[in-house]
């Protein structure tokens, strides 16, 4: 909620790309264990930070691929070993 009690549009906009993104990363690299961090602004208006664990750095093409049709800027990362 804001100071003025509406809702803030865009922390709920971010909660739910969240949640869209959270299953299809968890389900192209076959873990839960993906760190996903959803942040208001870029040029597409959210960006989305995606680190894979460590050890999984052929994942990230395909996770790539995977949210490509979405609008919002994506970048996928690994963890350093």
């Amino acid at each position: 909620m804001t100071g003025v009690g509406k809702i803030f549009k865009v922390e709920l906009r971010c909660d739910a790309v969240s949640r869209l993104v959270t299953p299809i990363v968890a389900e192209v690299i076959g873990s839960p264990d993906a760190t996903i961090m959803v942040q208001a602004g870029g040029r597409r208006g959210m960006t989305v930070n995606i680190q894979l664990p460590a050890g999984l750095e052929a994942k990230r093409k395909l996770v790539a691929t995977a949210l490509e049709s979405y609008l919002f800027d994506c970048t996928v990362t690994t963890t350093p070993a």
